[in-house]
């Protein structure tokens, strides 16, 4: 990992934290898919330079995370979801990302999906002490593009 800047580095701290947290309630593991990588990365920046917080885009060909993953090349996958989160610029992001994650009934049912398979992790960080971060999941889904980050210590 000695490559990866500090986001990518947290993202990937994310990734794997998600996955414990799959680990914990006996799934299995969601893949790093750069498309979907690339899609969160984008739709976190975007929040951040049109100053909004929300799943729905102001910007009218990203208007549904649907529409993002689409967007990204991915035509064909079986299922979707995706969890955002904004927090100021803390000690421990991942940590807090994924806590606040499983705290919340939508976005936890997002990470224990049995049936999600590939994800992707964008984070932003913006102005005033911001950090925006994205995942978006998919099920099955056709070309993927997956990463293999190594593992960081937790």
């Amino acid at each position: 990992m000695d490559n990866l800047s500090s986001v990518d580095r947290l993202e990937v701290e994310i990734f794997h934290r998600i996955n414990q947290e799959r680990a914990k309630h006996g799934l299995g593991p969601v893949q790093l898919e750069s498309r979907l990588s690339g899609a969160a990365r984008r739709h976190s920046s975007e929040m951040n330079t049109l100053r909004y917080f929300d799943h729905v885009s102001p910007v009218a060909q990203n208007r549904k995370f649907t529409d993002r993953i689409r967007n990204a090349g991915i035509r064909t996958f079986s299922a979707a979801g995706e969890n955002l989160a904004l927090t100021g610029n803390t000690r421990d992001l991942a940590r807090t990302f994924v806590r606040m994650w499983m705290e919340s009934p939508g976005h936890r049912k997002n990470v224990l999906t049995r049936s999600y398979r590939y994800t992707g992790v964008g984070v932003t960080f913006g102005s005033n002490n911001r950090v925006y971060a994205t995942q978006l999941f998919t099920g099955h889904l056709r070309g993927a593009r997956t990463l293999k980050p190594t593992s960081p210590v937790l």
